[in-house]
C-alpha cells in the first residue's frame, strides 16, 4: 500500500518554519516540562535535517521510515557541529547561545533548500506499509522497552558525571572545556542542551537524546538490510541490534558509543548509495558523519579504511563517469578535512594532549605491538548479551563467510576448514599463538580470511562492504589495543547483518526439504525462548530495581541451585556492567542538605567521588576521618 503526501513544495519548509518558532516559544514560555522536553527533541533530531535534506533530494530516499532516520542523523550532526561551534565563542554557553547556534543551522538549511528546489524538483513522500514493517514494529516496541523503560531510575554513573562535570565547566565559562576529555566534546553536548531547554537536569533528561538515537539504530540497520539485501535480513538484523546489551547499556548512559554507531550504520548507507548511483551528495552527508564522529571518538579512525574501500568500489564500477564527481569528491575532502581540524588543531596543542596520550598508550593501546583479546570481548559479550548471543551471532556469521569460500570451489572449502580450525584455536588455545613477551599471532586466521574474502570475485559488494565493517574495527580492537573494553561494540551492526545473511539462507534451505516446515517451526520456537531468556536477563540487569537485582545475584553466586546459575552461569556483580542501576540515596542526601535537615561535611564509602560532588552540590566533603556526616 502506497500513496503520496506534501507534493506541495511549500509545505514541508512553512513546517519546519512554524515548528521552529514554537520550540522556541516553549522553551522560553513555558514552564511545562514535557513541552519543552518535545521542543528541544525537535531542535536537536528533527529540525535542522528536515530543513537541509529537501535541497539535496533527501538523499534519494523517498519512503517515510528512511527520510524519518536520515533526518535524525543529519540533525544529530548539524547540531554538534553547530554547538562546537558555540563552545568556541568567548564565554559562558548559554541557552540563547545553543539556539541562536541551532537556529543559524535550520535558517541556513531553509535557504539552501528553497534555492536548490527553485531549479529542480523534490521526489514527493511515499508511505510504505507492507508485513516486514509489522515485524519492525514489534521489534522496535521490545527496543523501545529497553531503552526507555526507567531511564531516570539510577543515579548517574561516575563517568557519566564526567561528562556532565565538563557541561558544568562549559557554563561556567571555562573555554580550554572541549579539549579535556580524550573522547572529544561531542557526548555533553547533547544533555547540555536538553539542560538548557527542560530548564532543568535530571538523568532521564540527561540520557534520552542517547536513548533516542540508540532506538533510531534499530531502523537505520533494518533500513540498510533491506537496502542492501532485502526485508528478511533487514529484520534479522534489526531484531539483533535491538537485543545487543551494550546497545541496551549505553542507550542508558550518557555517552558517545549510541550516536557513533548511529552515525556509523546511515554512513554505510551513504557509501552504499554512492556505489549504487554515484550521486555526490552522499560523499557530502558521509564526510560530515565521519568529522562529526571522529570528533566525538578516534574509534571511528577504524570506520575509514572500510569506507575508503567502499568509495574504492563506487569509483571503479563507475570509472567512466568519474568526471560526474569530481567536485563532490573535492567537497567531501574539505569538509572532512576543514570539520576535523575545527577541533583537532587547537586541541593538539592543548597541554590536555599529553594526559590523552598517555592514558591511550597505558590504559587502551598498551606496550606489546600485538594481543589476543578475544577471550575478554566473548567474556563481555556474555555479561552484556547473555551466553545465547554472542553464539547465534558467531555461528550464522560464520555461515555467511564459509557460503562465500564455497564459491572459491575446492581451494576455498580448504581454506575454510583450515583458518576455521586456527579461528578456534585462538580462543581455546590462546597460548599457542603467543611468540615472546609483546607479539601475539592470533589476528592471522583473520586476517587472511578478510583478505580471501576481499579478493574473492565471487564475493559480493554488499557481503565486502559489511565484511570491512566489521572486520577493520575488530582486527584493531582486538589484537591492536591492550584493553578494547566496551568499544568492541561498534562492529555489532555489521556483525549482525552478516549474521542475518546466514539466517535467511538456512531459513530458506529449510522449505526445500520435506522436514523443512517442522524444522522452521522449531527454529523459530528455539528462538523466542532464547529471546524470552535474554529479555528477563536484560531485564534484570537494566531496568529492575536495584533490591531484586542484588537479591537474584546473591542467590545466582550461593544457592547451588539457583536458576540464574543454571541459564546465564551466573549474574555479574551489582554495579559492574554499565547501567546497571545504582541507587546509593544520594539524590535523596542531596535534597535534605537543600531543606537543611542535613547540616555539616561529610564522607563516603565504596563511592565515587564525582557521585556524591554532584548530588550535594556546594556541601563540604571532609576530607578527614572525623565528618559529622558518613554515608
Amino acid at each position: 500500500m502506497s500513496f503520496k503526501l506534501l507534493k506541495q513544495p511549500y509545505i514541508a519548509p512553512l513546517l519546519v518554519i512554524l515548528l521552529t518558532l514554537s520550540a522556541n516559544a516553549a522553551i522560553f514560555f513555558s514552564d511545562i516540562s514535557p513541552l519543552r522536553i518535545l521542543a528541544g527533541v525537535l531542535l536537536l533530531l528533527v529540525l535542522p535535517g528536515w530543513a537541509w535534506l529537501p535541497g539535496v533530494n533527501w538523499l534519494e530516499a523517498q519512503e517515510w521510515l528512511e527520510r524519518v532516520v536520515l533526518t535524525a542523523g543529519l540533525s544529530s550532526a548539524l547540531f554538534a557541529a553547530a554547538m562546537l561551534g558555540a563552545v568556541y565563542v568567548p564565554g559562558p554557553i548559554t541557552l540563547t547561545l545553543t539556539l541562536l547556534a541551532v537556529d543559524s543551522v535550520i535558517v541556513a538549511g531553509l535557504v539552501f533548500s528553497w534555492a536548490r528546489t527553485r531549479r529542480a524538483t523534490v521526489d514527493a513522500l511515499v508511505w510504505r506499509v507492507d508485513a516486514a514493517l509489522v515485524g519492525l514494529a514489534v521489534i522496535l516496541i521490545v527496543g523501545a522497552y529497553f531503552r526507555f523503560a526507567t531511564l531516570g531510575y539510577g543515579e548517574f554513573h561516575e563517568d557519566e558525571l564526567e561528562n556532565m562535570r565538563l557541561a558544568v565547566r562549559a557554563v561556567a565559562g571555562q573555554e580550554f572545556v572541549p579539549f579535556l576529555d580524550s573522547k572529544g566534546p561531542i557526548h555533553w553536548f547533547f544533555p547540555l542542551a536538553m539542560w538548557f531547554f527542560n530548564g532543568w537536569l535530571s538523568e532521564t533528561v540527561a540520557r534520552l537524546s542517547v536513548a533516542i538515537t540508540s532506538w533510531l539504530t534499530i531502523i537505520a540497520v533494518y533500513l540498510l538490510g533491506r537496502r542492501m539485501a532485502n526485508s528478511g535480513v533487514g529484520i534479522v538484523a534489526a531484531a539483533l541490534v535491538a537485543v545487543n546489551g551494550f546497545f541496551i547499556a549505553y542507550a542508558r548512559h550518557v555517552e558517545n558509543p549510541a550516536l557513533i554507531v548511529f552515525w556509523g550504520v546511515l554512513t554505510v548507507r551513504a557509501a552504499y548509495e554512492f556505489y549504487r548511483t554515484f550521486n555526490g551528495w552522499q560523499l557530502i552527508f558521509a564526510a560530515l558523519l565521519l568529522a562529526i564522529g571522529l570528533i566525538a571518538h578516534p574509534d571511528v579512525l577504524l570506520y575509514l579504511p572500510a569506507f575508503g574501500l567502499m568509495l574504492v568500489g563506487a569509483y571503479w564500477r563507475h570509472r567512466q563517469r568519474w568526471r560526474d564527481t569530481w567536485l563532490f569528491s573535492l567537497a567531501a575532502v574539505v569538509l572532512f578535512v576543514s570539520l576535523s581540524a575545527v577541533f583537532f588543531v587547537p586541541y593538539l596543542t592543548d597541554p590536555a594532549l599529553q594526559q590523552t596520550r598517555e592514558y591511550f598508550a597505558t590504559e587502551r593501546i598498551g606496550t606489546s605491538l600485538l594481543y589476543n583479546g578475544l577471550q575478554s570481548m566473548l567474556d563481555q559479550d556474555n555479561n552484556y548479551s547473555t551466553r545465547y548471543y554472542g553464539p547465534i551471532l558467531i555461528l550464522f556469521s560464520l555461515l555467511t563467510l564459509f557460503l562465500e569460500l564455497r564459491k572459491l570451489k575446492a581451494w576455498g572449502i580448504a581454506a575454510a576448514v583450515v583458518l576455521g580450525a586456527a579461528i578456534v584455536s585462538t580462543v581455546a588455545w590462546p597460548a599457542v599463538w603467543q611468540w615472546g613477551s609483546r607479539i601475539n599471532g592470533a589476528f592471522i586466521p583473520y586476517a587472511v580470511l578478510f583478505t580471501i574474502l576481499t579478493l574473492s570475485p565471487y564475493t559480493s559488494f554488499v557481503i565486502k562492504s559489511w565484511l570491512w565493517w566489521f572486520a577493520f574495527p575488530f582486527l584493531g580492537l582486538e589484537f591492536l589495543a591492550k584493553d578494547a573494553a566496551d568499544h568492541i561494540q561498534v562492529v555489532y551492526p555489521y556483525w549482525a547483518l552478516l549474521a542475518a545473511h546466514g539466517f535467511m539462507w538456512y531459513w530458506h534451505q529449510l522449505a526445500g526439504f520435506k522436514w523443512g516446515q517442522p524444522a522452521q517451526v522449531a527454529t523459530a520456537v528455539a528462538l523466542l525462548l532464547i529471546a524470552g531468556l535474554m529479555a528477563f536477563y536484560q531485564h534484570l540487569e537494566f531496568i529492575g530495581t536495584v533490591s531484586n537485582y542484588r537479591t537474584q545475584e546473591t542467590d545466582s553466586r550461593y544457592n547451588p541451585n539457583s536458576i540464574y546459575q543454571t541459564l546465564y552461569g551466573g549474574l555479574p556483580r551489582p554495579r559492574n556492567l554499565f547501567s546497571n542501576p545504582r541507587l546509593g540515596g544520594w539524590k535523596v542526601i542531596g535534597t535534605l542538605y537543600e531543606q537543611n535537615r542535613l547540616q555539616g561535611d561529610f564522607r563516603s564509602q565504596n563511592e565515587s567521588f564525582a557521585v556524591p560532588i554532584w548530588y550535594t552540590y556546594q556541601t563540604p566533603r571532609s576530607c578527614f576521618t572525623d565528618p559529622q556526616n558518613y554515608f
